[in-house]
């Protein structure tokens, strides 16, 4: 039996590419992004690559981060699921 540790995307390209996109409009470098949120460069990689699917408070973290208002509807849909 396979336990999942993340949330399950049906989408996790478009929420990558929407995390790097964001980040790239604003001239921010992943290891700024990275020390606002307290967590490795590394793993701001893998959120913009889908290696990794964030949840709804990490996105929350990152909308503020960010100041973007999609992320933050993205995180809202999350907890609606």
């Amino acid at each position: 039996m396979t336990v999942r540790t993340q949330p399950v995307d049906p989408h996790p390209q478009f929420t990558a590419c929407l995390i790097r996109l964001t980040r790239i409009a604003q001239h921010r470098k992943q290891s700024d992004v990275a020390q606002a949120l307290g967590i490795s460069r590394e793993r701001i990689s893998q959120l913009e690559t889908g290696r990794s699917i964030p949840g709804p408070n990490l996105l929350d973290r990152l909308a503020v981060a960010l100041d973007s208002s999609d992320l933050r509807e993205l995180a809202t849909a999350r907890r609606a699921k």
